[in-house]
């Protein structure tokens, strides 16, 4: 495939998220040009993309200052390469890049471009997801745990406070407001206690020990990780007994999505996997093509009108689905997945 061919109306900006993934991009793309990688190419019924990839580690951004000034000056460098490109209508600021506060200033100066962080498309993925499992595998009174009291784990804990759950535990250092009170509130693994039936991940700042993990979680455990980097990292996975399942959340298989770069550049297993803001960039650019007036939203906000607009155009032709994968283990992934 050679997406050139065809001019890119979509641009993705990412980030390098460890020392050994940019190993692999220099081994793979060569060195960057001041902090940025040479563009993925893509292409989807019709459209093609672009995926920029900046030369800062996710704990680089996270943990320093200097590390958050490096990625909001690559930010910039390249939207500007991307809007140098007329036919570029949508940009998505991906990974650990949706973070810094590089997001008014960007719309005003390039009004005609749809900026997204992608999180409405997450969050379907990671709800479709979730609800699959709620009922044959995890019943209402079983004991459920959210990880993060971002807005994702929110999002979820609201879900399943409205499906009817009963015993949840949100896990988190932050002081959050506005969680009903029959949830517990903690702030280390040891305080969630015993029979985990379901662990839905939606952070990665909190340090898990893989023997304080193993003793909370039912023997039939289910794991749920939306965070990224995974808020259940390897070592914690490995250590488990093989009763209980892990599953990457938010992501999308796209049967007929075609890029020309490795999918290990973008820790897939294989050409279709996509990632859901990277899914939701594209939505957003079939949409443009349409003619949908997409002037009324914001995509920096997840909230009921974005995600209906992307649940709509989820609900397409295309054959969309939410993978039953876990990317630790991506050779046991054999195609299945739930149909959008």
């Amino acid at each position: 495939m050679n997406s050139l061919k065809t001019p890119p109306s979509v641009g993705i900006i990412a980030n390098i998220s460890t020392s050994e993934h940019r190993e692999f991009f220099v081994q793979q793309m060569g060195e960057p040009e001041n902090g940025l990688f040479k563009p993925l190419n893509f292409e989807f019924d019709g459209i093609a993309g672009q995926i920029i990839s900046l030369d800062v580690t996710s704990e680089e951004i996270e943990r320093s200052k200097s590390g958050y000034a490096l990625v909001q000056n690559h930010i910039s460098q390249a939207v500007r390469q991307l809007a140098r490109n007329p036919e570029i209508k949508v940009i998505a600021f991906t990974a650990s890049t949706k973070r810094p506060g590089i997001t008014s200033s960007i719309k005003d100066e390039f009004p005609n471009i749809i900026f997204t962080i992608g999180d409405n498309g997450t969050m379907l993925s990671t709800l479709k997801l979730v609800r699959h499992f709620l009922g044959p595998f995890v019943d209402k009174r079983d004991k459920i745990c959210v990880m993060g009291g971002g807005f994702i784990g929110e999002f979820v804990l609201s879900y399943l406070t409205d499906y009817g759950c009963k015993d949840l535990t949100i896990f988190t250092k932050q002081n959050k407001n506005g969680i009903p009170a029959f949830v517990r509130k903690v702030d280390t693994v040891q305080k969630i206690g015993p029979r985990v039936k379901l662990f839905i991940s939606c952070a990665h700042t909190n340090k898990i020990i893989p023997q304080e993990f193993i003793e909370i979680l039912d023997d039939q455990a289910i794991i749920i990780d939306v965070a990224v980097p995974p808020g259940v990292g390897k070592d914690v996975f490995l250590a488990l007994p093989g009763s209980i399942k892990r599953y990457d959340a938010g992501d999308y298989f796209l049967p007929e999505l075609k890029y020309d770069f490795h999918p290990k550049l973008a820790h897939f297993p294989k050409v279709g996997f996509w990632y859901g803001c990277f899914t939701e960039a594209v939505l957003l650019g079939l949409a443009v093509k349409d003619g949908k007036d997409l002037s009324g939203h914001n995509f920096f906000e997840v909230n009921q009108e974005n995600m209906s607009l992307i649940d709509q155009l989820l609900k397409s032709e295309h054959h969309f689905q939410v993978p039953f994968i876990n990317f630790y283990e991506p050779e046991n992934y054999e195609g299945l997945g739930i149909q959008y």
